[in-house]
């Protein structure tokens, strides 16, 4: 079993950017670019089809705005090949925290957890 890697991120919330005054969402990742009103941002993530993230932790840049793919990318990259990420995904707005487990791409080790824990 690889080693694992340890990161904690913050999850960027619709609420959040409202008490920011913010109108737009983007990932800053010069690669993507992705941007949303912050409208449509809250449909999105109100049905779990987008996630942003303040990445500033991972990143080098002090705002890092970035969205669940390029986040799983910058992850995958910091890791390196064979390491398992283990990224801690706060959510401001309710002080709690997930734990997400990154696996290199050619490690099937998920599969086996998933049915370990009786998920499908």
């Amino acid at each position: 079993m690889p080693r694992k890697k340890h990161y904690e991120i913050g999850l960027i919330t619709p609420n959040s950017l409202k008490a920011k005054r913010k109108r737009v969402i983007r990932c800053l990742d010069p690669k993507c670019g992705l941007k949303y009103s912050v409208k449509d941002y809250t449909i999105l993530y109100e049905n779990k089809k987008l996630m942003y993230f303040d990445a500033s932790s991972i990143l080098v840049k002090s705002k890092a705005m970035i969205c669940h793919d390029c986040l799983f990318k910058h992850i995958l990259a910091l890791s390196g090949p064979n390491k398992i990420a283990k990224v801690v995904i706060v959510n401001p707005d309710n002080k709690t925290a997930k734990v997400c487990n990154f696996y290199p791409n050619k490690d099937k080790g998920w599969l086996k957890e998933n049915e370990e824990d009786g998920m499908d």
